[in-house]
């Protein structure tokens, strides 16, 4: 019941009413000749539900696989029966959100609307595949996708993919934008993507009669508020500091902050790529993790100044670097107390 094909019953239908044809034939023409025509005959019948099964195996799975991977589970039952029976797995979630979205709507009619995000959705889970993630549902319009739960790389090169997915989905939509600025009626997207690694539970969930296939736990909800924290610091992509752990020896990931949740009782820092290992680091990161460095041993003052230079000479940071020089500035009149922990408690989901 639940891995949630529906072909078992018609299946089993099917070999009732050969066997009643069968024994009818036996019956009317005697038991020896019909017995090896009924022996091969099931056998042939045989053949054929298991290719249909695999068949509808393989579509069940490419709703939320790469063919790839909709190939390699198709043909090992017992992993795939594993692995939709439920179980708690290290995965890499992505939250994707489309910002502005209610607002977007209005300007649209609904079959505009459609249009537009069906052409969107075409290329980010194009993307999503092309690096072996799984589409786990569309939220509205937003998307969420893991790597690892379904079919594993290992953790750290599960992260990997995850990462070049969402950065390929950075480049897809600059082109997705390009093109819509060239035909009238068609408005840009801007998207804000949360990444978060750990344990999740990973298998189909609901009713016997209507089974989906789900990610659930912590992971998956950090993921979300990752994605809604992208805004206030200006950035595309948010990480948790389990993802940057696995993923920091391939590539260089600028720190900005140390963030308490809705929902948590802790703080976990909080990163956003910025190039491959292989390239040449922005002279500005050093400058931002010296002035981030200030800012956590109390020297405000030299923090601020170091900010407000970021914010002049650097567009992409200017969000985030007037974010702190607000903070020091406020925090140069009323100092915290000793013991502070420097966690930032996010008002906004």
């Amino acid at each position: 019941g639940y891995i949630g094909f529906d072909c078992t019953a018609s299946s089993l239908h099917v070999g009732s009413l050969l066997q009643i044809m069968i024994l009818k034939l036996m019956q009317k023409h005697g038991h020896r000749p019909i017995i090896l025509l009924g022996g091969g005959t099931f056998l042939l019948f045989d053949f054929a539900l298991s290719q249909y099964e695999r068949r509808r195996l393989k579509g069940y799975l490419s709703r939320y696989v790469s063919p790839e991977v909709a190939n390699l589970l198709s043909d090992d039952s017992t992993e795939l029966e594993t692995v939709l029976r439920g179980a708690n797995r290290s995965i890499a979630v992505m939250f994707s959100d489309i910002r502005g979205f209610t607002t977007l709507s209005e300007q649209y009619s609904p079959e505009k609307l459609v249009e537009h995000l069906n052409e969107y959705f075409e290329s980010m889970v194009d993307s999503i595949h092309h690096d072996h993630g799984s589409l786990n549902k569309y939220i509205g319009d937003a998307i969420l996708a893991f790597w690892g739960g379904i079919f594993s790389a290992g953790p750290k090169q599960d992260c990997l993919n995850c990462l070049m997915s969402a950065l390929d989905m950075q480049q897809r939509m600059q082109k997705l934008n390009a093109a819509w600025a060239q035909q009238e009626g068609r408005l840009p997207l801007q998207v804000g993507i949360g990444i978060s690694f750990g344990q999740g539970f990973v298998g189909n969930l609901g009713h016997s009669k209507r089974m989906e296939f789900a990610v659930m736990g912590d992971v998956v909800n950090l993921g979300s508020r990752l994605e809604g924290a992208t805004k206030q610091y200006g950035c595309d992509i948010l990480v948790s500091e389990p993802f940057y752990l696995q993923s920091r020896d391939d590539y260089h990931f600028q720190e900005l902050d140390i963030i308490q949740v809705k929902g948590k009782t802790s703080g976990i820092r909080v990163f956003t790529p910025v190039c491959a290992v292989s390239e040449v680091a922005p002279v500005w990161l050093s400058v931002w993790e010296q002035a981030l460095q200030d800012y956590r041993g109390r020297n405000f003052t030299k923090a601020r100044e170091q900010f407000s230079q970021l914010s002049d000479l650097y567009l992409n940071l200017k969000t985030a670097a007037q974010l702190y020089v607000e903070r020091c500035r406020q925090l140069e009149l009323a100092p915290p107390p000793e013991g502070w922990d420097c966690v930032y408690v996010m008002q906004k989901k």
